[in-house]
């Protein structure tokens, strides 16, 4: 049995070895991994003949390696199998027993040996294995795995005298029971050639979260992020979700159970006199259960109505909270169904009724106690919630656990799951009472020792061995006898919903306790249950799968209700820890919760929603299976209720409405065609959402920049406040911007809000539209003016959101005296007109923003036609490799560079050139450390659209080219350099008369003082600049004066930006200030590289969107160094992004 969670064996380390065996020697003797080539058999277990069968290693860093078997037989040859072994040894058998019983994990385990892990099971597909301080990892490389692979994919995990074997192949299967897989033996026939292709990480440690935290990121990188820029599964608004699902329930499911009583019923019970599926157990039953819960379901509905003004789902909410408290309570127990055609209540679904289950009644009182204080008060809520409370530190066991059912008349304790992971939900509501202050001051000692000793528990028996049981793993679809060990993987049964309410249980005991050992093992508890959801959208289910959950490690489901809950444990995670992993899952874990509801515009992401039944209503909008899968093959499930489905999906996507910034507002995936000649703030916005269009040209714009600049050339930029406003109004308030339209605003930046109001008046109004206070202007308190268009930062405050306005703009201070600030704008010229700036936007405009606000934190989509280049190359000394070619229009969409961190140092002379359509001269010629953004050798820049973390590199900016492409990597160093590349790219090709390629300037300069401005670019003809990165090194120790300089811009031969400083330039302010502009931050479009003193060395970049700089004949663009008249010596070196023919 394991029992290594948190403790390591000291015994010898893996040695990776691969193609021949390698011997080391030391206590426990030698230690071998490798894989082998392929075993290839047919129907009767005869060897079948390979024309070729070769295994290919290429070690990608020091912890990761890529397998690659090439295989080829004959086309004529049936097949049934075909095998990769790959061997793991230690010398002997006791060290075996050792990594038999130290934490691992697949994910299915068996009935009988020889069993197998189909593909179906690979929603995170790994085989861990952990020994003294390391750990190996097999995981399937799934891209490989098409619609043209010749049969599944499976594995299996075998241990042998004193060796692990771990296959991977491809085999037909059966599925036995739904629960465990065999080989099915039938007949498969090759390709010509058959590439098999796995990953094996091998870190230098063996303690599980770290184990899982790098498999689980390694996981969520390397496939998830191929997803997580698109909002799929997601196809309407969540309104519109929410109007759909709950029109249904309470149109088709509600059950009246009295006065001011009812629920929503569930689809399983068959009703033979209206020939209709109505309830579970009974006609018309309601249910408050850890699956179908009435009040979660409140939750969720009574959330909607106050969002979308529906007093109607408020009442009904209301109801189903009343019926609730209207059921017996039994010394603090209550029954968690009610019959409403027989008006009586069960206790529970367990045992015919017997017994209460605890989880379902702390699991109901949890979401009734946030009903009461998030939602509405309701009478007699608070003696249900303590009394439940009391109960059950009543029952708890000597040894900390509590008890899972509790005999319903004599109320004594059933040995039926006790000492279980289910006791954990009971841990997690006592501690929620505890933290939501309903338990009075001279109890809470008694409350947080029942919970420590619960808690104790739950590390000495649950975690050590994965004993994640709950009711389901055993009473469910998937029986099995209690306390199920499988000897062939030597793992236990697990479920899903214990190893959330383990995750919970720890969470909440670090917020109430502040120990980070609590975290630690909830995130322990948490990776594991990252191991259910699915990564990627596999060919081979025919719904758009990423983002779901599995339910258990011996069932088959995909997309299991559950996922909605588990979303919002990731989502409260994420607050605690700040993991950027944590937040993408709850996302797609938020938006798969709706891939299978039955809705018109759903039938391309799951087709098969429409193979349903009529009689008990699958085909009606707004119901949904509650997996999908179930019977181990590609079939579409069936409908339990609401509650496992829609219900529980909109209730999270209530919570994360309120509690996730920018999730709400995406409304639909619709676009509003624009009236010709009429500009609308839909318009603009859109250029900060749809980066498709970045390389199209604009016509009959002018830029031009208002800002507080010293007009004598002297460094009084907005110091004294001289030059910090146009003209004072009669009241002597200070206008700081006026123009004549039509026009937008497109930029305000200060490094100096107040608290003064600020009046913003358009067109004719003789009343300001809209007043804010300067300081909400960035703050996010005021709508429109909210993130990611408005923050600050780096010393800096900033606002993208365009302010439009048709005949005239002017802005008002009303205070006294202000300093710094630059306003860029932009008008038109033209047959046009714009719709003005408006403080309550537009439905359509809501959506848009919102829409920003997701895709800059989960980054743009993918198109469907979109393809890939991946490649992993070895740059030899001063040789050019070309890393893409097509000689053909198109785009490429993206590039991505990934790296071991020892490569760091060589990337200054790695050579990145581009050259479009034939050209010989490249369109991009910089080195690959510049291009990223680094900084004195570091990662510095992690932008939207270009930057890296850690070892990945990436540009998301698009590159268009009519006729051929060529991307060529050239290593300067003296040594071989190893990096993995990916270039995805579309088949669009560019249309020259509307959009210009990418070229990227670079510029370094050594100036002296009273030395000319240095430029950034300066060229001729028609384009538009979108981008400048620069560093900066002070030829002076100590001295970063050079960094008063103000950036100048002439467009069209004539002078229409001047800017404040340098750092302004970059959206900062203050450099060498504590907490401002002194270290390195990044933000979506701009940020500082860093900060030195002593070193006299800084730098920024800024990105441009909607505020692109269009020209038409020439542009001019150059920074000056000093205060004034250039007077001090820097060292410059800088890209400038711009397009153009």
């Amino acid at each position: 049995m394991m029992r290594t969670v948190f403790r390591s064996w000291n015994v010898c380390m893996f040695l990776i070895v691969f193609g021949i065996i390698v011997s080391e020697t030391n206590v426990n003797g030698q230690m071998i991994f490798y894989p082998s080539a392929a075993l290839i058999t047919d129907s009767v277990g005869n060897a079948v003949h390979s024309l070729q069968n070769k295994v290919v290693v290429k070690k990608l860093n020091d912890t990761l390696s890529y397998v690659t078997v090439m295989i080829e037989a004959d086309k004529n040859a049936g097949i049934s199998v075909i095998d990769i072994p790959v061997t793991v040894g230690f010398g002997d058998k006791a060290a075996l027993d050792v990594v038999k019983n130290n934490f691992h994990w697949v994910p299915g385990i068996n009935a009988t040996a020889g069993q197998i892990i189909p593909q179906h099971l690979f929603r995170s597909p790994v085989m861990l294995f952990t020994f003294a301080k390391s750990t190996v990892v097999l995981i399937p490389d799934v891209k490989t795995i098409t619609n043209e692979s010749p049969a599944p994919y499976y594995m299996q995990v075998e241990y042998k005298d004193n060796v692990i074997v771990l296959h991977y192949g491809l085999s037909n299967y059966t599925a036995v029971g739904h629960r465990y897989y065999e080989k099915s033996g039938k007949t498969f026939y090759m390709p010509e050639t058959l590439r098999v292709g796995f990953y094996v990480l091998n870190t230098k440690t063996s303690e599980p979260l770290a184990v899982l935290e790098t498999t689980n990121f390694f996981l969520w990188q390397q496939f998830a992020t191929d997803y997580t820029g698109s909002i799929l599964p997601q196809t309407v608004s969540f309104d519109e979700y929410a109007r759909t699902g709950y029109g249904m329930a309470l149109d088709k499911l509600w059950v009246d159970a009295g006065k001011n009583l009812g629920g929503i019923t569930l689809s399983t019970f068959f009703d033979s006199s209206t020939n209709s599926y109505r309830g579970r157990y009974f006609k018309n039953d309601l249910w408050f259960q850890s699956w179908f819960n009435n009040i979660r379901t409140a939750y969720g509905m009574y959330s909607w109505g106050k969002m979308l003004n529906r007093d109607g789902w408020k009442v009904k909410s209301m109801e189903m909270a009343s019926l609730l408290l209207s059921a017996p309570i039994k010394q603090g127990w209550f029954p968690t169904i009610y019959d409403s055609e027989s008006d009586r209540w069960i206790a529970s679904s367990q045992k015919r009724g017997s017994v209460y289950h605890v989880p379902d009644n702390a699991w109901t009182a949890y979401w009734l106690l946030r009903f009461n204080d998030e939602m509405q008060k309701l009478p007699g809520a608070a003696e249900l919630l303590v009394g439940l409370g009391e109960a059950v530190l009543r029952t708890q066991n000597e040894n900390g656990s509590f008890p899972a059912m509790i005999n319903a008349e004599t109320l004594a304790s059933d040995s039926t799951l006790n000492n279980s992971a289910s006791s954990a939900m009971a841990t997690w509501y006592l501690e929620e009472l505890l933290l939501r202050g309903k338990i009075p001051p001279p109890l809470q000692a008694r409350y947080k020792k029942a919970i420590e000793r619960s808690l104790a528990f739950l590390s000495d028996t649950v975690l050590p061995e994965q004993l994640f049981e709950d009711f389901e793993s055993y009473f469910s679809c998937s029986p099995k006898p209690l306390r199920y060990f499988d000897s062939s993987t030597n793992l236990y049964a697990q479920n899903t919903l214990s190893i959330q309410w383990c995750a919970e249980a720890y969470l909440k005991a670090f917020i109430l306790f502040k120990d980070p050992r609590y975290l630690a093992k909830g995130e322990y508890c948490l990776n594991i249950l990252s191991l259910y959801q699915q990564v990627w959208n596999p060919p081979f289910i025919s719904f758009y799968a990423f983002g779901g959950f599995g339910v258990q490690n011996t069932d088959a489901e995909w997309n299991d209700a559950r996922q909605a809950q588990f979303a919002d444990t990731y989502l409260q995670y994420y607050k605690a820890t700040g993991k950027k992993e944590y937040r993408e899952r709850a996302i797609a874990a938020c938006r798969a919760s709706f891939a299978l509801m039955v809705l018109p515009e759903n039938k391309e992401v799951c087709p098969n929603n429409y193979t349903g039944t009529s009689i008990n209503g699958e085909s009606w909008p707004g119901t949904m299976a509650e997996n999908y899968g179930h019977s181990g093959y590609d079939q579409r499930s069936y409908q339990s209720g609401f509650h496992w489905g829609t219900g529980s999906a909109l209730t999270t996507a209530a919570i994360f409405a309120r509690e996730l910034s920018g999730f709400y507002s995406y409304a639909s995936t619709k676009k509003i065609a624009a009236k010709k000649q009429v500009i609308h703030l839909s318009d603009q916005l859109r250029a900060y959402q749809d980066i498709s269009l970045l390389p199209v040209y604009e016509t009959g714009v002018t830029p031009g920049q208002e800002s507080t600049y010293d007009r004598t050339g002297g460094n009084n930029d907005g110091f004294s406040g001289a030059w910090s406003f146009i003209r004072k109004e009669a009241d002597s308030s200070l206008v700081i911007f006026e123009q004549a339209g039509p026009g937008v605003i497109q930029r305000i930046w200060t490094p100096t809000p107040t608290s003064d109001t600020l009046d913003i008046y358009v067109d004719d109004m003789a009343r300001p539209v809209m007043s804010v206070c300067y300081t909400d202007l960035f703050s996010g308190k005021v709508f429109p003016f909210i993130p990611p268009l408005c923050g600050s930062g780096a010393g800096g405050y900033y606002s993208y959101f365009p302010i439009l306005f048709n005949k005239a703009c002017k802005i008002v201070c009303r205070g006294k005296k202000l300093q710094f600030h630059q306003i860029q704008y932009k008008l038109f010229s033209g047959e046009v007109e714009v719709e003005s700036f408006r403080k309550d936007i537009s439905a359509t405009d809501k959506k848009v923003l919102g829409r920003i606000a997701q895709l800059w934190q989960t980054g743009f989509a993918r198109g469907a036609k979109e393809k890939a280049v991946n490649q992993s190359v070895t740059l030899q000394p001063r040789q050019p490799l070309p890393v893409f070619q097509l000689n053909k229009g198109g785009r490429i969409t993206s590039l991505e560079i990934e790296i071991d961190p020892a490569v760091s140092p060589f990337l200054d002379s790695i050579q990145l050139l581009t050259y479009w359509d034939g050209s010989i001269t490249p369109a991009i010629n910089s080195p690959l450390a510049d291009f990223f953004g680094y900084a004195s050798g570091v990662t510095a820049m992690q932008g939207l659209l270009i930057g890296s973390r850690a070892n990945s590199h990436y540009c998301f900016l698009p590159m268009p080219f009519e006729r051929s492409a060529t991307v060529t990597l050239t290593n300067q160093n003296q040594q071989a350099v190893k990096l993995n590349v990916r270039v995805r790219y579309n088949l669009q090709k560019q249309n020259p008369v509307k959009e210009g390629k990418l070229y990227v300037k670079r510029q370094e300069n050594a100036l002296a003082a009273g030395d000319p401005s240095h430029v950034f670019l300066s060229v001729t003809g028609k384009g538009h600049y979108i981008g400048t990165i620069l560093w900066a090194k002070g030829m002076k120790a100590g001295d970063t004066g050079f960094f008063e300089g103000d950036d100048s811009t002439s467009i069209d031969g004539k002078y229409f930006l001047h800017g404040t400083g340098s750092e302004d330039y970059f959206n900062g302010g203050w450099y060498n200030v504590q907490g401002r502009w002194d270290s390195a931050r990044s933000f979506p479009l701009s940020g500082c590289l860093g900060y030195s003193l002593p070193l006299s060395f800084t730098g920024g970049y800024r990105f441009y969107l909607g505020d692109k700089l269009s020209f038409t004949s020439s542009f001019f663009h150059s920074m000056e160094h000093g205060r004034q008249h250039n007077d001090e010596a820097v060292h410059y070196r800088s890209l400038a992004f711009y397009y153009a023919p």
